[in-house]
């Protein structure tokens, strides 16, 4: 098997797809043309085939490399959501918990489900 994609291919390749030429995805990236294009041959080499065709200065995906786009799109989406929870768990922070009960689980069960619930998520 070989091996995969690293991070750095996957914003590269990411950034050319979307921007379609090589000079816009480096200044997206806030790096160089000549360093792209290089990363880009080393993607291809690495992949083991073509992921675009070169056509009057723009790069044009191949049905593989939209296929390989879609997959990577997926995959940030993931993390979208996981920054989306640490939102919502940085807002979460010093919430006010309301809890009502009988008094015989005020003196035997919330004092333990309060001690843990600190201990899992303190603040």
């Amino acid at each position: 098997m070989q091996p995969g994609l690293n991070l750095r291919q996957v914003d590269i390749f990411r950034a050319i797809v979307k921007f379609g030429t090589v000079t816009a995805a480096a200044a997206a990236l806030g790096s160089s043309q000549p360093t792209l294009t290089r990363e880009l041959l080393r993607l291809e080499t690495s992949v083991g085939f073509r992921l675009f065709e070169r056509r009057r200065q723009r790069l044009h995906p191949t049905a593989r490399a939209l296929k390989l786009y879609h997959a990577i799109e997926e995959a940030y989406s993931w993390l979208d959501r996981i920054n989306l929870s640490l939102h919502r768990m940085r807002a979460a922070y010093g919430e006010i918990l309301q809890v009502s009960t009988l008094p015989t689980f005020a003196q035997s069960l919330l004092p333990q489900a309060v001690a843990r619930l600190q201990a899992d998520a303190p603040g």
